[in-house]
C-alpha cells in the first residue's frame, strides 16, 4: 500500500458501537468541548474523555 507524504495517519476504527452507548465521535466532540471549557489546559485528556462519556450516558444513553 502506497502512502503519499500528505496522507493522514489515523488509528483504525474502534469496536462497533453497542446499542445504548454513545459513539466514539460523540465522546470525542464533548471531550474536546470540556477541554476548551477548562482553558485548554494540557494533561487532562483522559479525565475529559471519561467525563464526556459519563455525561452522555446520563443524558439518556444506556436507558431503554
Amino acid at each position: 500500500m502506497k502512502h503519499s507524504s500528505g496522507d493522514k495517519h489515523e488509528p483504525p476504527p474502534g469496536p462497533p458501537r453497542q446499542e445504548g452507548q454513545p459513539s466514539e465521535e460523540e465522546i470525542r466532540e464533548l471531550a474536546y468541548q470540556l477541554y476548551q471549557e477548562s482553558g485548554c489546559a494540557p494533561g487532562h485528556d483522559l479525565q475529559h474523555w471519561l467525563d464526556a462519556e459519563q455525561r452522555l450516558l446520563k443524558r439518556g444513553y444506556g436507558t431503554p
